[in-house]
C-alpha cells in the first residue's frame, strides 16, 4: 500500500512538473513574437502513450495543409474545428506529395504536378496540366529529383531547398519575347556551412521575422539588429541579420511544426506569428 502511494505521488509530481514546464515554454514562445492561439487537436500526429511510435510525422506545414512524412495530405483549420472536434482531416488524394512550392503547388511521387488548393478555376488536389499559364515555371522548379521546397520571391526569383541541405536562389524568365521561360541563373543563397549543418526546412520573407532556417538541432530567424533605433527614428534604416533563435532552439524538441506563420508544439498548442 505504501509503495503504491509513493508511486502515485511520483506520477502526480511528474504531471505537475511537466505542465509547469509546458507553461514556461508557452511564455518563452510568446515572448519570442508569437500569439497563443489555443489547442491543436489532430490525433494522427500525437502518440497515444509513451510507448506509441506509430503516429504520423509532419513533413510540411502549409497554410491550409499538413503533409506527413509519407506524403499524405491533411487539411487543417487553425481558427475553428471540424465537425469531429479536430483541427485536421485526412484527404483521400490519388497522389502522395514529394515536394512543394509555396504550400499551394505539389509534386507527387508520380512526378506529376498538383494543386494543393483551388487556383486558376481548378479544384484542389487536381493535376496541373500544360495549359496552365504557370506550368512551365512549376515544372522548371519542381521537376528535378533533388528539390524539397520552393518559396516564391519577387520578379521571377525563387528560393529552393535541395536535398544537399542548401538553399539556392533561382531566377526564372525569358531570354526573348515569345520564348519559353528558362532558368536564367542559380546561386547559393543559404549555405548549410553557415548554420552548422544541413538545412532541413526554411521560409524566406524579405525583411521579416517570418524568415527562418531549421537544422537538425537549431532554429535561426531574421532579426532587426538595430531595432530600437530604426523603429524610433524615421531616418534610420532597419538592418537585418539571421541569427540563432534562443527560444526555439532551447525548446527544439517541443516545436512540432513551424512554417514562419504558424507554430505547433508537441504538447498540442498552436501559435501564430505576431508580425
Amino acid at each position: 500500500m505504501k509503495k503504491n502511494k509513493i508511486k502515485n505521488l511520483i506520477i502526480i509530481c511528474l504531471i505537475v512538473t511537466c505542465t509547469a514546464c509546458n507553461g514556461d515554454i508557452t511564455r518563452e514562445i510568446r515572448h519570442d513574437g508569437f500569439t497563443y492561439n489555443g489547442d491543436f487537436i489532430c490525433q494522427d500526429f500525437y502518440p497515444k502513450d509513451k510507448n506509441d511510435d506509430s503516429y504520423k510525422k509532419i513533413k510540411f506545414l502549409a497554410d491550409n495543409n499538413i503533409i506527413d512524412n509519407e506524403g499524405s495530405v491533411y487539411e487543417i483549420t487553425l481558427s475553428k474545428l471540424y465537425s469531429d472536434d479536430s483541427n485536421c482531416k485526412k484527404i483521400n488524394t490519388n497522389f502522395l506529395v514529394k515536394s512543394i512550392l509555396d504550400g499551394n503547388i505539389a509534386k507527387g511521387t508520380d512526378n506529376k504536378l498538383y494543386y494543393l488548393k483551388a487556383l486558376n478555376n481548378s479544384p484542389s488536389y487536381t493535376e496541373i496540366l500544360p495549359n496552365d499559364d504557370k506550368y512551365t515555371t512549376y515544372s522548371l522548379l519542381l521537376s528535378p529529383e533533388d528539390i524539397i521546397k520552393v518559396i516564391s520571391g519577387k520578379d521571377g526569383i525563387y528560393y529552393v531547398l535541395k536535398s544537399d541541405g542548401n538553399v539556392y536562389k533561382y531566377v526564372i524568365g525569358k531570354t526573348a519575347e515569345n520564348t519559353p521561360e528558362v532558368i536564367l541563373s542559380i546561386e547559393l543563397f543559404l549555405d548549410k556551412n553557415n548554420y552548422g549543418g544541413e538545412i532541413l526546412n526554411f521560409n524566406y520573407v524579405e525583411n521579416s521575422s517570418k524568415t527562418f532556417v531549421k537544422t537538425k538541432d537549431k532554429y535561426y530567424k531574421l532579426y532587426k539588429v538595430n531595432k530600437k533605433k530604426c523603429e524610433k527614428y524615421d531616418d534610420v534604416e532597419c538592418k537585418y541579420k539571421i541569427k540563432k533563435d534562443k527560444s526555439l532552439t532551447e525548446n527544439y524538441d517541443k516545436i512540432f511544426a513551424y512554417n514562419g506563420d504558424n507554430l505547433i508544439t508537441s504538447y498540442k498548442k498552436k501559435f501564430t506569428s505576431s508580425e
